[in-house]
């Protein structure tokens, strides 16, 4: 995913980064990224602002990647059940 640095991102904080952070750990790590946002975004999505809305994909995209590496490292024998 491409990030344009010039364009405002708003941050999600507090509550919603948690609901978003939850809502991705009930999704496969390998599912494709669209359908990971088709599925953790709200409905009513098109009323918040553009950079709310690059918040959310890139919380959606940071957490898919985190949930990433830790299964690639979990199922190449990187990390034990005592890390």
């Amino acid at each position: 995913m491409r990030i344009d640095p010039s364009r405002p991102i708003e941050p999600l904080i507090g509550d919603n980064y948690g609901i978003v952070r939850m809502r991705c750990g009930n999704i496969h790590c390998c599912t494709p990224f669209t359908d990971a946002v088709r599925l953790v975004r709200p409905k009513t999505l098109r009323s918040a602002s553009p950079a709310l809305r690059r918040g959310l994909l890139l919380c959606i995209w940071e957490t898919m990647n985190d949930d990433r590496s830790l299964y690639l490292d979990v199922m190449n024998g990187n990390l034990s059940a005592g890390d």
